[in-house]
């Protein structure tokens, strides 16, 4: 062990300083779980905080909370809140994660270099790229992220080494990082895809079928594994087919409605998928480098990934965590343009050019970091909205916050969590946007609500859903700017479940 730690103090300093590195990251940059921003609650994240939180307290997500989000990221803020009783919780794992995640970056950057310098220029570099993708933090592709590393680094050392033999219990980690981006949303496994087809396909041309009979038995078996606890949870809480139904096939119904970016006429959005979408570019000039030297099955895994991510990225919105998936694939470009057989010349490299590339690295860093404020203090200056409809809250009797849902926009995504308030139906923030995508929730939505039993609803934006149950069964109590809080009719009562359907 001894003998082992001083020949490799190099590279153990190095992951030691990336991994410290990393959980700086975390802490500085996921402004909705960092104890550094103890009064921001975020966006998409306040809403998997809230089904986090619930779910400790014994509610059941898509029977009782939904989102179109698969369960994986709820099981984690659960599991955050139950280590530290806060959102703190949640960066605690997110640490854990990126750790794995900068570790595997640095050892795809070292496949074709065994310098750790190069390792770290790669990792940092990486990271930087990353942050411009990682808004306010604790969304689902950082917790993807490791699987598809560590992936992307057995596919790529299969890819460049000469036995082309393929291990099984490999096969099987594929399959558990699918699941893992199954449990989450689907399409951030395109990368495990790409590398799974190429590499069935390279089995198949070398004649070994049983290999590849077992490869697929074990990348099934790994999928199995992951998805078998989730089946067995909800099946016990009755409520498998909400689970399928808010996972999978609420999704197949969003995308198909999404309207693409690019038939929408605005210049803006091409800016931005030009400057925010660069890691996804990166696997692009890779695979131009892997043409020129003529290396085929990594130039076709490249070409492959460019082209499922292109039609990924292009039939639906541009949203800026998106291409956060695509980390891996910075290290796979400077891979590329490091020549094979030079492996010693890429040591001097990375020696020669530290200077230079970490004084580029301060510029960027500078500048992206200054965006990365403006995009917190956007944020921050959206959540303080709350203090708009703060005096319409205090208004309602500490005995009634149970009965308590808010309808509504996204100003009102970390209301549950900056009120300590748990809501009283499943269907508690974005309502109308759901809505928009689906008529079974549309209809859902209104079955809860007429059914329900909720004392107080506090409205802002459109209510169409609900307007008839508005009309019929509430009175407007107060209002402040474009916020309503109505408060139930005395003469309607109702004694069915609030939160059931």
């Amino acid at each position: 062990m001894k003998n082992y730690i001083m020949q490799h103090k190099g590279e153990l300093a190095a992951r030691v300083a990336l991994s410290m590195l990393g959980v700086l990251f975390v802490y500085f940059f996921s402004y909705s779980t960092s104890p550094l921003y103890p009064d921001y609650y975020g966006g998409d994240s306040a809403q998997f905080l809230t089904i986090g939180k619930a779910q400790m307290q014994g509610r059941i997500p898509y029977k009782e909370m939904f989102d179109h989000k698969g369960p994986f990221i709820f099981f984690i803020d659960m599991l955050g809140f139950m280590i530290a009783g806060s959102k703190s919780g949640v960066a605690i794992i997110q640490s854990l994660f990126i750790i794995i995640t900068v570790n595997a970056i640095f050892d795809i950057a070292r496949l074709r270099s065994e310098s750790s310098y190069f390792g770290i220029i790669v990792v940092v570099i990486s990271l930087i790229i990353y942050k411009r993708n990682y808004v306010e933090g604790n969304c689902v592709e950082e917790y993807c992220l490791p699987f598809l590393a560590v992936s992307t680094y057995f596919q790529m050392k299969f890819l460049y080494c000469k036995d082309k033999r393929h291990s099984p219990y490999v096969a099987m980690f594929y399959g558990i990082a699918f699941g893992i981006c199954a449990m989450t949303r689907i399409t951030n496994g395109v990368m495990v895809c790409t590398g799974v087809l190429v590499i069935s396909v390279i089995l198949l041309i070398q004649k070994q079928y049983a290999d590849l009979v077992r490869n697929a038995l074990g990348f099934i078996l790994g999928f199995v594994l992951v998805c078998i606890p989730f089946a067995f949870y909800f099946l016990h809480h009755e409520c498998f087919g909400d689970f399928l139904y808010g996972t999978f096939a609420y999704n197949f119904e969003y995308a198909s409605k999404m309207l693409s970016w690019v038939k929408t006429p605005d210049s803006g959005n091409a800016v931005t998928f030009f400057k925010f979408y660069f890691s996804y570019w990166c696997i692009a000039l890779a695979a131009v480098f892997a043409f020129s030297r003529k290396a085929h099955p990594i130039a076709l895994f490249y070409s492959l990934a460019f082209a499922m991510e292109t039609y990924l990225f292009l039939s639906g919105q541009l949203f800026l965590q998106y291409p956060g998936i695509c980390l891996p694939q910075v290290a796979l470009l400077f891979n590329e343009l490091v020549p094979p057989d030079l492996k010693q010349s890429a040591r001097s490299f990375a020696k020669l050019a530290v200077l230079p590339i970490i004084m580029i690295i301060c510029a960027y860093s500078i500048r992206n970091m200054a965006e990365s404020l403006n995009i917190y203090r956007e944020y921050h200056a959206f959540e303080g909205t709350r203090g708009s409809y703060e005096y319409l809250l205090k208004q309602i009797p500490d005995d009634e916050l149970a009965s308590f849902v808010a309808y509504g926009d996204n100003r009102f995504k970390g209301l549950y969590l900056a009120y300590d308030l748990t809501p009283a139906y499943k269907y508690f923030v974005i309502q109308e946007w759901h809505a928009s995508f689906s008529e079974f929730v549309k209809n859902d939505i209104h079955s809860v609500f007429a059914n329900g039993d909720a004392t107080w609803i506090l409205t802002a934006g459109q209510t169409g859903c609900i307007s008839d149950i508005l009309e019929e069964r509430y009175v407007i109590h107060d209002s402040v700017d474009d916020y309503v809080l109505y408060r139930k009719n005395q003469s309607h009562t109702n004694t069915a479940s609030s939160g059931s359907s």
